[in-house]
């Protein structure tokens, strides 16, 4: 299972774990294509803006396929990013040298999870948006996205990436998503978050000269419950691979080391940009509140 978690869209000077490196060329975006490797097809999710009304969708989708674009070209590949508005037939890896970008528009999945996996088909990288992260999580839901994706990344056929609220549904709960947005019209609200991770995401935090925004005080709401966040100032971002985790948990699994391994790896990996090629790997506690933790079964 690989992850690329972030705060807010790829920018120049941005950063990995929050710790500075030189530069002009975005370190998240050097990352993300370190993560991901070559692939062929690059889906962008656009909804998440869906209630926004000031969003022209040709617009948006241009500055996330432009942006998306130079991590490629910027991690040493040539040639024009492809674009499609409709998803088309997966080509071979070998035959692309940039990927094919085309936006995945999850209002014409509605109950329809396996035209949806088609259309993901050979998508190597999934780019998800910020905005409302409680009409995401109801799309993600009723389209069957949810379950599609954590069946291709416990294949680890796809990368997980996104930013703001694309970021924060990968948790396990929306706790505080209520300041930031509502459901879409006729739906329920998704509290749910798809247990990517076992810790919520909280995006767009003030620095220290800032005012205080809503995040601060979802942030608030997350202690107060005794529930465990990682808050993100924008620029930093948070990477999840699972090659350094040698067990099945979650989402995760690995045929390899098919069972859990509490004993062993019952505890987070931090990955952090150091100003060196290789990005330093270090461990730390889960904090356990109210439950212990037991077997997934269903």
């Amino acid at each position: 299972m690989r992850l690329f978690l972030a705060s807010a869209e790829l920018s120049p000077g941005s950063v990995l774990g929050g710790e500075s490196r030189h530069g002009g060329e975005s370190t998240l975006g050097r990352e993300l294509a370190r993560l991901a490797g070559p692939v062929a097809r690059i889906a962008i999710v656009l909804n998440p803006r869906d209630d926004d009304p000031g969003l022209v969708r040709p617009e948006a989708f241009a500055r996330e396929r432009e942006s998306l674009g130079a991590v490629w070209t910027g991690a040493g590949r040539t040639g024009d990013v492809g674009t499609t508005a409709v998803p088309t037939s997966a080509a071979p890896a070998s035959a692309v040298r940039t990927p094919e970008v085309f936006e995945l528009d999850l209002r014409l999945f509605d109950g329809r999870s396996a035209a949806l996996s088609e259309a993901l088909a050979g998508a190597g990288l999934i780019w998800i948006t910020g905005g409302n992260m409680l009409a995401l999580g109801a799309l993600m839901a009723s389209t069957g996205l949810d379950q599609v994706l954590a069946a291709r990344l416990a294949e680890d056929s796809i990368v997980y990436a996104g930013y703001s609220a694309g970021a924060c549904v990968a948790g396990p709960r929306l706790t505080g998503a209520e300041l930031t947005g509502r459901a879409r019209d006729g739906d329920e609200p998704w509290w749910g978050g798809l247990g990517l991770i076992d810790f919520s995401i909280v995006p767009h935090l003030p620095g220290p000269s800032e005012p205080e925004n809503e995040y601060v005080r979802i942030a608030r709401q997350l202690e107060v419950r005794g529930l465990p966040y990682r808050a993100l100032r924008n620029g930093e971002a948070i990477v999840v691979a699972a090659v350094e985790r040698k067990e099945s948990r979650g989402a995760q699994f690995r045929t390899d080391f098919p069972e859990r391994n509490d004993g062993e790896w019952l505890k987070h990996i931090d990955v952090s940009a150091n100003g060196a090629d290789v990005p330093k790997v270090s461990y730390s506690p889960v904090t356990i509140t109210k439950w212990e933790p037991q077997e997934r079964t269903y």
